[in-house]
């Protein structure tokens, strides 16, 4: 049976997997979504989209409309305990070459992607409750009693992934040993126009700019043990404690912390690295497979990625093996090229021993910036 007569179930609705089902539309190949959420709700913060993630909204013709909802980032700062710039690079370079990094809210992202999807292609609060693969597709039962056959599953249902279970079993999540928050911070005329990131003993102040009328996005993360900081712990107390050290916009911003903890997300800074992506007729995509830490700013352009070429192996390949092999032959290298800078500037930068941030403030610092935007640029210029 030719590739382009194959039918797919997406587990997941989230960005990649709405993306995957446009993508295998314009191959011609059918599709179903299944989601676990009974309806989509309004969720997350601010996603930062590098050139390479808007290059694949283009292709998916959203982008113009994403765009008008954003902002353009003009900088990145690093800055010291005390507020004292360390370093600032330009996006201009970035901006000429390859295109504009923008930021804007998940939110607009994902309504975008969902309006390209026939709502007869998706099905709410379903999950998967059994695979079973056979020799010429897989079966799957359904939550919802229901059963049926298709030729491949995508699991792309995020860094918890059940679908992850058939490929690699029992594989925990890799903590980066920082546990962080996200709160709305509303607008005042002292922010920055750029982002910016503070960090001082293992602490880091994050300022998002945004065009949203919410106001500003602030992560706030520190280095801590697993599950450190608990739903019914007092976290507004922890982060006055942790952050009241620093100075510069840091005390206005800590002093705007919500009063509930619902109004506030939280989440240790787990990542997911695996060298198998595939098993028969199952494969993995997104955060199920390569979840970077939040600090890259580069999880929405890979699973973006992921799913565009995804969709074009199947479409050129003229089996499944075959093409989940040239899949992950295409991005596993690019991923671990993130994986690589995302440890140099934890470890560099963010996460730095107490007793060598003077070394950082005063030369560190602005030479790892610099690096670092070097290697995005040369990330960004390479064929995906």
């Amino acid at each position: 049976m030719p590739l382009f007569m194959m039918r797919v179930l997406i587990v997941g609705g989230g960005i990649g997997g709405l993306a995957l089902a446009k993508f295998l539309e314009k191959k011609k190949i059918d599709y179903l979504i299944i989601e676990k959420a009974k309806k989509f709700k309004s969720i997350g913060y601010v996603l930062g989209l590098w050139p390479n993630a808007g290059a694949m909204l283009k292709k998916l013709r959203v982008y113009k409309e994403i765009k008008e909802k954003s902002i353009v980032l003009p900088y990145f700062e690093l800055q010291s305990a005390d507020g004292k710039a360390l370093g600032r690079e330009s996006l201009a370079k970035v901006c000429k070459g390859y295109g504009r990094v923008i930021e804007t809210e998940r939110d607009t992202i994902h309504r975008a992607l969902r309006k390209l999807v026939k709502k007869s292609k998706m099905h709410m609060g379903v999950t998967v409750k059994k695979l079973i693969q056979l020799d010429d597709g897989i079966e799957v039962q359904f939550s919802n009693g229901k059963k049926e056959t298709f030729d491949l599953v995508v699991g792309a249902d995020g860094i918890n992934s059940q679908i992850r279970e058939y490929v690699v079993p029992k594989k925990d999540v890799d903590y980066t040993g920082r546990t962080f928050w996200m709160f709305w911070c509303k607008k005042t005329k002292n922010l920055p126009k750029g982002v910016v990131y503070q960090a001082g003993e293992e602490s880091l102040l994050s300022i998002f700019p945004t065009k949203s009328k919410k106001g500003y996005t602030i992560g706030l993360s520190m280095a801590a043990k697993p599950h450190y900081c608990e739903k019914d712990s007092d976290f507004s107390k922890t982060i006055k404690d942790r952050f009241s050290f620093m100075k510069g916009s840091a005390p206005k911003i800590i002093n705007s912390l919500p009063k509930r903890p619902s109004e506030m997300y939280h989440h240790d800074d787990d990542e997911m690295h695996l060298s198998e992506w595939h098993k028969g007729r199952i494969v993995l995509m997104g955060d199920s497979c390569h979840a970077l830490s939040p600090l890259m700013g580069m999880g929405a352009a890979m699973a973006l990625e992921s799913a565009y070429v995804l969709a074009e192996e199947l479409a050129n390949n003229d089996s499944i093996p075959k093409s989940l092999a040239a899949y992950k032959k295409r991005r596993l290298p690019r991923i671990k090229k993130l994986v690589i800078a995302s440890k140099i500037i934890h470890l560099t930068v963010f996460q730095i021993p107490k007793s060598l941030e003077i070394v950082r403030d005063n030369y560190l610092g602005k030479i790892m910036l610099a690096q670092y935007m070097k290697l995005l640029r040369k990330f960004l210029g390479e064929k995906i």
